[in-house]
């Protein structure tokens, strides 16, 4: 390891690509770059066996199972539950316990395929085909919401409650100066009652500085709205209809969303029968079925997340092209 891309790591990524199947041409691209990740990742983790590519079937899996096998199954439910609360969340210890086949028979029902929580050929396949997908789509932003914890937060109030409802206010505070910031915290300080009588002010709410059902509320509504439609600080202003940079699926919100839920429709009206969706800019059951759907009418891995090739792949089904290309199509017709 000398930091120089000589012959001889030339010949090693040559023989990499053609052990992994990958173009054999001694540059790393993309493509070759993400496997040897891939690989580093997996080798790091314990979760391949020698002479054992990630992905190749090890054998049946079942309850009582062991080993390394194991452990690999167990990362990619891991990933996918990360990306989908609908898979309960397992320990890749190797151990195929009942939380495994739980995690298994979670994803077997979503995957359509027989839900008995044994790992053949089929449901590796798709296991490993999901869990590349999600590996290279980018971060999934959701919203995880919380209820009124039921008796007003007022200071020395502790736990979740308190923490969700500071990120509530912090993103307001961020789109109105007149609302205090007041950092995330779990337990209701002095400076998270003065935000609290900032917020009350803005609204026209009664200024106790005490969270009760109406400020909850209130704060809740408007947090949501601005996360919903606001533009996001990161966000990068060319855009358009680009990808950007991050999966949206169920929980999803935001401009985003907005643009999945208008392809969706363009394309119901496409199809008879197919139903509109709610250009709401939330993300639900409802469009992950539909992203399902069109993934596999176009031969795509049906994970309900729309990842860059899904996003592409829709957008350009809906015929709606970005404004530079738009306008670069116009001038070609004008011609």
């Amino acid at each position: 390891m000398d930091g120089i891309f000589g012959s001889g790591t030339a010949a090693a990524v040559r023989a990499f690509q053609s052990y992994f199947g990958l173009t054999v041409d001694g540059v790393v691209g993309r493509t070759t770059w993400n496997k040897l990740h891939e690989v580093y990742n997996s080798i790091a983790n314990k979760l391949l066996s020698p002479d054992q590519r990630p992905g190749d079937f090890p054998g049946t899996l079942r309850l009582g199972s062991t080993g390394t096998p194991v452990r690999e199954l167990q990362y990619y439910l891991y990933l996918l539950g990360a990306y989908n609360n609908i898979i309960p969340a397992v320990t890749i210890d190797g151990v195929f316990g009942s939380r495994t086949e739980a995690a298994v028979i979670a994803f077997q029902k979503l995957a359509g395929l027989t839900a008995d929580g044994i790992v053949g050929p089929a449901t590796w396949a798709a296991l490993y085909q999901d869990a590349s997908v999600l590996r290279l789509s980018g971060p999934v932003i959701t919203v995880d919401r919380l209820d009124y914890p039921g008796t007003p937060l007022t200071i020395g109030s502790e736990g979740d409650a308190v923490l969700y409802y500071s990120l509530l206010l912090e993103r307001i505070a961020y789109y109105f100066d007149a609302v205090q910031s007041p950092g995330l915290t779990s337990i209701y300080t002095q400076e998270l009652a003065d935000a609290t009588r900032s917020f009350q002010r803005l609204l026209s709410l009664p200024q106790t500085g005490i969270v009760d059902a109406d400020t909850w509320t209130a704060a809740e509504a408007l947090s949501l709205q601005l996360l919903a439609y606001a533009p996001s600080p990161d966000a990068d202003p060319a855009q358009g209809t680009g990808y950007p940079a991050y999966a949206v699926q169920n929980g999803s919100s935001g401009p985003n969303v907005l643009l999945v839920q208008q392809w969706l429709n363009q394309l119901a009206t496409l199809n008879c029968g197919v139903p509109f969706v709610d250009e709401s800019s939330l993300f639900s059951l409802i469009e992950d079925g539909k992203i399902r759907a069109f993934q596999t009418d176009n031969s795509l891995a049906s994970t309900g997340t729309v990842d860059q090739i899904t996003w592409d792949t829709l957008r350009n089904a809906a015929r709606i092209l970005p404004p530079e290309n738009s306008e670069s199509q116009n001038t070609a017709q004008e011609e």
